[in-house]
C-alpha cells in the first residue's frame, strides 16, 4: 500500500485545485496497465509478419512507455469533454481491436 499512497499523495499535490480520491487514483492506475498491455500485445501481433521485428518494436515500446511513466498524469490532464480528444482516442481504440482480430486470426 505504500506505493498506492505514495502515487495519491503524488496527485494531490500535483492537481490540489481538482478533487482527487482514491477512486480516480485506482481509475488511473488501470488505465495505465490496459495501455501498456494493449500496446505491448499489439506489438506482439507483428509476429507473423517478423519475429525481428517484434523484437525491435516490443524493445522500443518498452523504451517508450518506461521513459513516460507515469502516462495516468497526462491522461488526467487531457480529461475533458472536446469532440477530438473524443474522437482521437476512438479511433485508436478501434485501431487496436481491429488489429487483434486481424493478426489475432479471431
Amino acid at each position: 500500500m505504500s506505493f498506492y499512497d505514495d502515487f495519491l499523495n503524488y496527485f494531490k499535490d500535483k492537481f490540489s485545485k481538482n478533487q482527487i480520491t482514491n477512486e480516480n487514483v485506482s481509475g488511473s492506475i488501470a488505465a495505465e496497465l490496459i495501455i501498456i498491455s494493449s500496446t505491448l500485445i499489439t506489438a506482439l501481433l507483428l509476429r507473423h509478419i517478423s519475429i525481428v521485428l517484434t523484437a525491435v518494436v516490443i524493445l522500443v515500446l518498452l523504451v517508450l512507455i518506461l521513459s513516460n511513466l507515469p502516462i495516468s498524469i497526462k491522461l488526467f490532464q487531457e480529461q475533458d469533454d472536446s469532440i477530438e480528444k473524443m474522437l482521437f482516442y476512438a479511433v485508436v481504440s478501434l485501431g487496436v481491436i481491429v488489429s487483434i482480430f486481424y493478426w489475432g486470426g479471431l
